[in-house]
């Protein structure tokens, strides 16, 4: 379970080559929201080298950038299962069909066209946010149930050999030379397993 009583900074990612929109964006974010920590790349191969050593909350990546676009971006993180996870916002033209159209198919979880306004930054955020605490819930859950299934599977082998062994005490109390037949199997099975 997420520990509400002490709330996590939440880590977003601006990826764009433009200095100016980040730094304004960044000043902006944190005006809205102290426990949100910006960081900011202007580079696609940067953000990439960034993502693969620190955890973050999702990603706002530029489409147009010089070396690695922004869909190059998005490509290398479906290579990864963790980072395949984070959700990802890709900011591209108003006329770009073709790119939204793909972005969304390599596993964009949502799109902001240039130039941005502030509040569709902040209600795409926001979504975004919520993805995550979301995913993080259902991975959390998902380790839970692995761990009761463990327990109860162990707890399936002792009752089945509590059956086996009970069985076998049924067999000894009918008559000497049953009992101390299946005495001598269970014997010679446990080397002969041993063995192999």
């Amino acid at each position: 379970m997420i520990n509400n009583t002490t709330i996590q900074p939440r880590c977003i990612l601006l990826v764009d080559d433009d200095g100016s929109w980040l730094d304004a964006t960044r000043r902006l974010l944190h005006q809205y929201n102290p426990q949100w920590q910006v960081t900011t790349l202007t580079s696609a191969g940067d953000a990439h080298s960034w993502l693969t050593a620190n955890h973050c909350d999702t990603i706002v990546c530029d489409y147009h950038m010089p070396a690695m676009t922004g869909l190059d971006l998005l490509k290398k993180l479906n290579e990864s299962e963790i980072l395949s996870l984070t959700p990802f916002i890709m900011v591209t033209g108003r006329h770009e069909q073709e790119i939204k159209r793909l972005a969304i198919s390599l596993g964009a979880t949502d799109l902001l066209s240039k130039p941005v306004v502030f509040e569709d930054l902040i209600a795409r955020l926001q979504h975004s946010l919520h993805l995550r605490d979301c995913q993080e819930r259902l991975s959390q859950l998902n380790a839970s149930l692995e761990e009761k299934v463990k327990e109860r599977t162990l707890d399936l082998e002792r009752s089945r050999e509590d059956v086996i062994w009970r069985l076998a005490k049924a067999g000894e109390n009918r008559d000497d030379h049953t009992g101390l037949h299946i005495a001598r199997v269970s014997v010679f099975s446990g080397i002969v397993a041993t063995a192999m």
